[in-house]
Formats: structure tokens, sequence, C-alpha cells
């Protein structure tokens, strides 16, 4: 459905179809643009009518939680960087962000970035 100010799709529209929606508790992959790093990518046009990139885990979560708190980082506590799952997000501190990366980094290589660590479903690499 257009927007009738704009004649363009609004955002959530444009969002949910990229998304691989499945159960509640199981990762909701992004299939939109993903970076090398896994991590998505999706535009949205800001107030002043310019393009910008957002991370659709952020979308995602601001779309369904809220704004993120100030200073604040979403880290996927299922550790796939592709999913949008609101219930796989968590605001914290960077410090948090990075300690929780680094503790993963530290599993062995077969289960690195494989396994949701909540819905056990697999990651795609």
């Amino acid at each position: 459905m257009p927007n009738q100010n704009t004649g363009r799709t609004p955002p959530e529209i444009r969002f949910w179809k990229r998304v691989d929606r499945q159960g509640p508790g199981e990762c909701w992959t992004w299939l939109g643009c993903l970076r090398s790093n896994g991590y998505g990518r999706f535009n949205l046009m800001s107030d002043d009518g310019k393009w910008r990139n957002v991370e659709p885990h952020r979308f995602s979560y601001e779309a369904q939680l809220g704004r993120i708190p100030s200073g604040l980082q979403i880290d996927h506590l299922c550790r796939n960087p592709a999913c949008v799952n609101p219930s796989h997000l968590e605001a914290v501190s960077p410090s948090i962000n990075v300690l929780r990366g680094k503790v993963s980094a530290l599993r062995p290589p077969e289960r690195q970035g494989r396994m949701c660590s909540i819905c056990k479903t697999r990651i795609r690499s």
C-alpha cells in the first residue's frame, strides 16, 4: 500500500517483505542485502528526503520494542547477525556487546556461527 503523500511503499511494509519470519522463538532471517560480515542493510528515506542505510536488526528492534536507548547497541542473543527477531535482540552497553562477541568467538570452530543459540536453527553462512 503506497504512502498517500509520497507514493512510496511505507518502510515497514518494504522491511517485512524481506524477512523470513518463522515461529516466534526462531531466527527471522533478513533476506535483503547482506554485507560480508553477515549483517544486513536496509535503505530508509530520511525526513530531509535523502536515502540512508540502516541495519535491519536495529530497524526491527525499534519497530517492535521502541527506540534504542542512547549509548546502547543491539546484541544478537542468537549470535546470528542476519536475525531480526526482536525476541533475539537486546539493547546492551558496547562493552557487554564486545564481551559477548569474544565469548562466542572462543567456541570451537565447528560451533562458531552455525546454530542459533536460542532456537537451534541453522544459520546460513
